[in-house]
């Protein structure tokens, strides 16, 4: 009787309990999260240029909708993108952004109006 009772306090503290993890385990999962991380990177920073660019296309389209108003409303020829904020058609910001982007207002061979980047007559 007495020999099963140290038996057990012997096995209780001679077993190990396990609280964490082990250091390869550890490792393991680093390593799976930077390959994963290496793998998305390039494809976020593809996504993210398409983004801009789908932006700024969406911006000259605007930019065209809003000559097309002015000579509309106006009919006369848009010169400046001043004359477009002053005809409140356009923001100070977009005015901006026009301007940074190089934006110019050309006429067609119809005679109406549209913008192209950074091209001039």
């Amino acid at each position: 009787m007495m020999i099963n009772y140290f038996s057990r306090i012997y096995k209780k503290s001679s077993q190990k309990s396990r609280k964490g993890f082990t250091l390869i385990e550890i490792s393991l999962v680093l390593l799976i999260i930077g390959l994963l991380l290496l793998i998305m990177i390039p494809n976020l920073s593809q996504q993210k240029q398409l983004a801009e660019r789908r932006t700024d296309e969406a911006f000259v389209a605007n930019m065209n909708t809003q000559v097309a108003l002015y000579q509309d409303e106006d009919q006369e020829t848009p010169v400046s993108w001043a004359s477009l904020v002053k005809a409140g058609l356009i923001s100070a910001k977009q005015q901006t952004k026009a301007e940074q982007m190089k934006l110019v207002i050309q006429v067609d061979e119809g005679g109406g109006y549209h913008v192209d980047i950074g091209k001039t007559e």
